[in-house]
């Protein structure tokens, strides 16, 4: 499995190594492959490309 990653303005895909999954609220936990800190994109954001630039905004 992999993730986006936002790095120098732009994302990344990494990959990952998942650990615990909680089937109620289908969080997954990530063992391996990202550091605390780093800004993951999720959700809605699946039909973004490696390379893209993005600008992360503070949430509403």
């Amino acid at each position: 499995p992999w993730v986006m990653r936002i790095a120098g303005g732009k994302t990344e895909k990494v990959s990952v190594t998942l650990g615990l999954r909680d089937p109620r609220t289908e969080r997954v936990q990530i063992v391996s492959g990202v550091n605390q800190g780093d800004i993951l994109l999720r959700g809605a954001a699946q039909g973004i490309t490696p390379g893209t630039p993005v600008a992360v905004g503070g949430a509403k």
